[in-house]
């Protein structure tokens, strides 16, 4: 299992083909407590800072789950 900075640093190469390594955690965002509260979840958001290990160019579509376009209407 992933450290929350491990997913971070895995998530960047499998979506963005871009190296990273997490710096620090920059803020924890509390959904409950910034007026999100119909989740029965407690959900909370993790913002790290990063630096880039290589200038590789960011590339979309890598996993799957992301493109290069806008995200598509309903």
């Amino acid at each position: 299992m992933d450290t929350p900075s491990q997913a971070c640093e895995r998530e960047f190469a499998e979506e963005a083909g871009l190296a990273v390594r997490v710096d620090r955690l920059a803020a924890i965002h509390d959904a409950r407590r910034n007026g999100h509260g119909g989740s029965p979840w407690h959900i909370y958001k993790l913002l790290f800072l990063v630096a880039r290990l290589d200038d590789a160019m960011p590339r979309s579509g890598l996993d799957g789950e992301t493109t290069g376009g806008s995200a598509a209407s309903a």
